[in-house]
This record gives C-alpha cells, structure tokens and sequence, in this order.
C-alpha cells in the first residue's frame, strides 16, 4: 500500500477535520486515529475513484453520515460511504460496531469492515475480535479427542435411520486470530511464459489446461508426457480475451488434452516454451479425496489456507463460489491468478460462481460474470447445460452438480429444466454418490446473509431430495457450519447433509454472529478460516473433515462418517412413502 497521497493535502485534512466533528464523541474516543484510519480507507480505494478530489468525495466527507440509508456498489463514492461509515464505528462499544457492520454485510459491502480492521494493522493497532467458536453437542461418553481417522469406517446400519456419526475436536479456549492483508502476486517471467496456469476435469479422460500470456502472438498449444521433458502428444485449442472498461486482458487459452490415464502424473508445457508443470489424474474408481473451500479471496489467510491443502494429497479441488474477489478491479483477477497456480496446475479445480464474480455495470456490462466466463471455463457443454454458470460432471464413482445461485432457478428457468434431467440421468450404480456445489447457502443460522438462499432452496430442495442427494456445499458465509440430513428445515435421514464451508481466507473477514440458541439441525459451526476433505472411501462410506486455519498449523475441528443415501435401504423407497409413512428413528451423533 502507497504511503504517499494526494489526500495528504491540507484542504483535505481540514474535510477530514470537518467530518470527525459531526460524530458523536461516544462513537469516536479518538478522533485523531479515526482520521487516520478513515485516510487508509480512502487510499485503499483510489483506483477506484474516477476523481479522487470529486465533489461526491467532498460531500461523504463532509456530511454526517446515515448510518441506516440505503447503499448500492453503483460506483466507488458509494463504497468510499459505506467504508466511511465502518471507520467511524470501529471504536464503538461491541455491540454498535456489530450491529452497523452487520447492516454493511447485508448489502453487500461487507469489504468495509476488512479494511478498517487492515487498516489498524496499518497503524500498529490490533483491533479486538471476540472469539465465538461454539463447543459442539456431544453425546455422553464421546471424548472430543476420539481417533481422528480409524482405519475401517465404523459400522453403519442401513435400516437403521442413523446414517452419521459425529467425531468432533473442537477447543472451547482457542483464539480467534486476527485478520490479515491482501496479497498481490506478480508474474515474473517473460511475456511469452505461461502464468495463471490451472486445470479442469472435461468428460471421463479429458482434461482442461488453462492460462495466460501477456503475448498475444503466444500458441494455444499443450505438449505433454509421462516423463519430464519428454512430450509424447500435443493438443491446440481456443483463445479468447475480454475488455473491461480500460482494462484488456491478456490471451486466455484454452486446450483439452487427453485421452489420459487415471491416477497418472503427467508432464506438460504450455504454447511452447517457459517451465514445465505436471499434473495427476484422479483415479477412474473410489476411493477419491475432495478439497473443499469457499470464498478463497487472496490475502495471507488464503495463502495458508492454500498451504494446508497442499500440504497433504487429494485428488480434486471443489470450490463454491467467490474465488478472486476482484470486485471489478480485474488485475485481482490476474493476480489471483497467479497466487492459486502451484495448486491449480497440478489437480484439478472445478468451481462455480460467486456473488464477487457478478461484476455487472448497468448499460455497458448488464449480464456480467464475463471475467469469470472468460478465464475459468468449465465443462459445462459436455453436461448438456447451456451456461458456464451451473454444470456436471462425474469422477471415481461420484456424480457433482455445480449450481448458480446468481442466475434464474425457477421452475420455468433453464437451469431448473437442465437439473431436472440432469438428476434424471444419474446412474447410482455407477455413481452411488451424488454431491452438489452451490454458493448461497440453504440453511445457515448466521446472521451473515441470513435468508438468501431461501428463494433457491423452495424451488429446488425437493428435487435434491427424492433424487436421495448425499451432501451439499456452499460457501457466501464466511464461517463453517455442518448441519444434519435435513430436508424441510427439518432433520430427515433422507435428506443431504448441509455443509457451509465459506472461510477460505477472503478479505471480508469472518461472520462472527451466530443465532442463539443454535437450531436443533446444526450440528457444529465456528466462525474460523480452513478448509474441508471429503474422502469416499466405497460406495457405502465416506468421511467429512474441517480443518481450522491455526496459525501455520491445520487442526481438524469437526468429522463425521455418513453413509451414501443410495445404499440406505429405508431411502430407496418411494419418496411418498418416505415422506409420508416411514418412521425412522433419526439420531446424529453417538
């Protein structure tokens, strides 16, 4: 960040002055340092800014501010208001700071509160965050420490209505740990190097290379082999580049390669030159271990995030939603980019959309998502979905529907139609697990975003349930919470499990509110960054894991063993009578 700043003038320190005066003493202690954190603020949000010495500038400054007005992202004033705002409240007791900021979160600007809490790491001050990490339920007799991964999966009954068991290792003492910055990576090779490298799953063999060059005479070409070095075959593919206002993107390629063996490391160069990367496959049968985190954004916690991930193997990489959180500022997009190339280069990423994927300006870019659409191509042909924005694909037994949340849902809409025959296609015979991906979250008991995945859920919830959906993820939520089978707001043992896993690392810092009491349908939550794995170990077991960002350690918080609903033989009933006359005991922990 520039320590240097036209806003250093003194006609805008006497605005600045001006502003603090209007605040009530009782929210603002120390006018000195608001001052200072409210010109941090500003000089976050510079490039934003058409005219940094506007009249709308100006004018924020210099009114008092509507702490309950309405605020939009129509352009960077508003922004610069909203931030303003979550300025002059940081000092404020608890309770008014959170009831402000948690205005801010739900419409859209909760970016605010991260730069007012980067902004007092900016001045040599910590910002207090109180720690609210839930003790989860425990049964009686369940040692917190139980054996985190046993070697056979326990027992458990089909018939018996129980399908979860619960192992959970969470720390009542642990301290949340302070926000940290954003990060900006660069690209150090030449023009013509490939940067922003990373991979997809395209059909049963296939894969998607994709990248950037900053040389637009660059080849969309793939060599590759077993070998280092040695490139057996070599694909070509497409290119494409996007305008954004005054920004031009750089050529994105492209390029399928394959057929290609399961669970195979292979070697690769991109358009021919600059360094060599390698992949792996993931295997053709299970067992298989998913990665899974949300709202990754791209500040250090990311980066630890990204660490712990990499730091013990999986196969493929499942994100949510809310990958760069460019927010229209589309160099972010190149930078993150680059920060998630070690990782997406070597396994498959497959990912859906976010709300900071949006980036719509009415008039000029009215459907939006054309960053997104241009660099991070999914197979979305090949699932019979006429978007980029919602698809399917299958790998190692496992069927995955990646869902949007931020295009049409209903009942006449096109996506609603291609689920229906989607699920209409599922063999579970083939693939007795059926996992979806979506970035609103259905039920969640944070005050963070509360209610809007409601729309979705009424329009499309009953097709996951009689298609016996085993586990659904979402992000949006910058915490973690696991709730039971549910289905109707209601625990159901034929319902998925629902897992919220938004705490990537982003830059809007954590959703610390939490709904008290907690509902009886959630099971564990905690307002921390990490990351979760699901491993699926046959067609009847898998294993549920989240792992809390710790510093520079990876300490798994919750766990859970469930069974695949397609080998329950209560839920292969008839969905009218397992709606209407079973009843099962349903029990989730032991």
């Amino acid at each position: 960040m520039s320590q240097t700043s036209p806003f250093r003038s003194g006609g805008f320190q006497k605005k600045l002055r001006r502003a603090s005066h209007l605040l009530s003493p009782d929210i603002s202690r120390d006018h000195r340092r608001m001052l200072s954190l409210v010109r941090v603020i500003v000089q976050l949000f510079i490039p934003s800014l058409p005219n940094s010495e506007s009249p709308a500038v100006t004018m924020i400054l210099t009114r008092t501010v509507p702490v309950f007005g309405s605020f939009t992202l129509s352009s960077g004033a508003e922004i610069l208001r909203a931030c303003f705002i979550a300025a002059v409240t940081a000092e404020a007791p608890a309770l008014t700071r959170l009831k402000v900021w948690k205005r801010l979160q739900r419409r859209g600007i909760g970016v605010c509160t991260d730069f007012v809490q980067q902004s007092y790491s900016y001045l040599g001050t910590r910002m207090p965050i109180p720690a609210t990490t839930e003790r989860p339920k425990l049964a009686p007799g369940r040692s917190p420490t139980a054996s985190l991964f046993p070697e056979n999966p326990p027992a458990v009954s089909p018939t018996a209505g129980s399908s979860l068991i619960t192992l959970s290792h969470a720390s009542p003492e642990y301290t949340r740990q302070p926000p940290r910055p954003i990060i900006f990576t660069h690209h150090k090779g030449s023009d013509s190097d490939p940067q922003q490298v990373h991979i997809s799953l395209v059909g049963k063999d296939h894969m998607r290379v994709s990248w950037v060059t900053s040389d637009h005479h660059t080849r969309s070409k793939v060599e590759y082999g077993k070998a280092p070095g040695r490139y057996e075959s070599s694909a070509t593919g497409e290119q494409t580049k996007y305008q954004y206002f005054f920004y031009s993107s750089g050529k994105i390629h492209h390029v399928k390669i394959g057929p290609l063996e399961p669970a195979t490391t292979y070697y690769y160069r991109c358009g021919g030159s600059g360094p060599e990367f390698s992949l792996r496959t993931p295997p053709s049968s299970l067992p298989i271990e998913f990665a899974v985190a949300g709202d990754l954004g791209q500040t250090e916690w990311t980066e630890s995030t990204l660490a712990h991930i990499g730091a013990r193997d999986y196969d493929v990489f499942l994100l949510p939603g809310d990958l760069s959180y460019a927010d229209t500022q589309q160099i972010l997009w190149d930078s993150f980019g680059r920060l998630v190339e070690p990782y997406a280069s070597r396994r498959p990423w497959m990912v859906t959309e976010g709300n900071h994927e949006i980036e719509t300006f009415p008039i000029i870019y009215p459907e939006g998502f054309k960053a997104y659409n241009a660099r991070w191509l999914m197979p979305y042909e090949e699932s019979g979905s006429q978007s980029n924005l919602y698809y399917s694909f299958d790998v190692a037994g496992t069927h995955i529907i990646m869902l949007g949340s931020y295009t049409d849902f209903d009942a006449s809409s096109k996506q609603y139609k291609w689920l229906e025959a989607d699920l209409a296609k599922v063999n579970r015979s083939e693939t007795p697990w059926l996992v979806v991906l979506l970035h609103a979250p259905w039920y969640n008991s944070n005050a963070a975003h509360k209610g809007e995945g409601d729309s979705m859920r009424k329009a499309m919830e009953e097709m996951l349930y009689k298609a016996r959906v085993d586990v659904v993820f979402s992000g949006h939520v910058h915490a973690y919470e696991r709730f039971t089978r549910v289905y109707g707001n209601k625990a159901d043992p034929c319902g998925p499990v629902y897992v919220t896993i938004g705490d990537g690392g982003n830059r809007e810092g954590l959703a610390l509110l939490f709904e008290k009491p907690s509902p009886s349908i959630s099971v564990y939550r905690e307002p921390s960054f990490g990351h979760g794995r699901l491993r699926i170990l046959n067609n009847t077991h898998a294993h549920w894991s989240w792992h809390r960002n710790n510093e520079s350690a990876s300490v798994m918080a919750d766990e859970v063993w469930f069974q695949s609903l397609s080998s329950s033989k209560a839920c292969k009933q008839e969905v009218a009578q397992a709606q209407g006359s079973l009843s099962v005991s349903f029990m989730d922990e032991l």
